[in-house]
């Protein structure tokens, strides 16, 4: 190697050499791009796999599997405002609202947008919707008659090649927009 790159500085002189690097710094940086853009699909793939499960596990009104993408430190801050923290307590509150309020309610969820500001954080917008409810716990009120919609804004962390939830915070939509300014 030292040999070829004595004869790139005979034959090109300092800044030919210079130039060269510089190539190879361009190509270099394309070929972390790609590696990176090809590495997002499979995110989305497994954050979208990991929502659809939450979706399935709701319909069910299965407490342990809606928690069990979550983080054990994780938070979560529901339509009312309440600051859970921990898997077990997100499976806890799921569980009371799965055998109360949203027995018979259907969720659907759909991603509005995956963000990854950094390596191994995700951050999803969805826009989801809960109906037939016989009553929507205190201090909500549906959207529109016997709907209620949310957004939710979830913090996906990827630790050791597996995404999770680290922070969720579920934000009901109300019935009457906000005018605009």
């Amino acid at each position: 190697m030292i040999g070829a790159r004595k004869h790139a500085i005979e034959t090109t002189g300092v800044a030919g050499l210079r130039e060269i690097s510089e190539w190879r710094i361009c190509i270099g940086g394309i070929m972390m791009a790609m590696q990176v853009s090809m590495q997002i699909p499979a995110a989305d793939r497994a954050i979208q796999a990991i929502l659809t499960d939450q979706i399935d596990a709701w319909n069910r009104k299965d407490a342990t599997a809606w928690a069990r993408n979550f983080t054990e430190s994780a938070t979560f801050v529901n339509v009312r405002g309440d600051l859970v923290r921990g898997r077990v307590a997100i499976e806890a509150i799921h569980k009371f609202l799965f055998s109360g309020p949203y027995k018979d309610s259907p969720f659907s969820m759909s991603v509005d947008s995956i963000l990854y500001p950094v390596p191994g954080l995700a951050m999803v917008d969805t826009t989801n919707e809960v109906t037939h409810f016989e009553v929507l716990p205190p201090g909500l009120v549906p959207t529109a008659p016997g709907v209620l919609q949310t957004r939710m804004k979830l913090i996906f962390v990827n630790d050791r090649g597996e995404w999770k939830i680290l922070s969720a915070q579920d934000t009901a939509i109300s019935p009457t927009p906000m005018p605009v300014l």
